[in-house]
């Protein structure tokens, strides 16, 4: 691809914490223009330690893959992105996939999600 990497930041966390100081579960949500975009990340805490992330950017000759009017949309669609997949090993990530459960996006503030 040529062009240069562009990385969003932040302006919402979403983070379960691990007690090994690691995030267990983080959802990112970032401005593009008027739009929003996301990232997620999760790490398995034992066995083999299967996790998954991604940046949350673009590459500048083309607009963020994941982008999205508002803020609940993107929201929603990271818990749903992050379900899918972490819905394969759903005993190893028990606690992960409960949390996703508290982040409704109305309601995500009123469960401290939002670091």
């Amino acid at each position: 691809m040529t062009g240069a990497y562009v990385q969003l930041e932040p302006v919402e966390t979403f983070t379960l914490p691990n007690k090994r100081g690691f995030a267990a579960a983080r959802i990112e949500l970032g401005r593009f223009g008027e739009g929003w975009s996301n990232a997620v990340q999760f790490q398995q805490a034992g066995g083999d330690m299967w996790g998954h992330g991604e940046p949350m950017g673009y590459w500048d000759v083309r607009k963020p893959e994941r982008l999205f009017t508002t803020r609940d949309e993107a929201l929603s669609d990271a818990i749903a992105r992050l379900r899918e997949i972490m819905g394969r090993r759903p005993v190893e990530l028990a606690p992960q996939l409960a949390w996703l459960d508290t982040l409704a996006p109305d309601q995500a503030d009123l469960f401290g999600g939002a670091a």
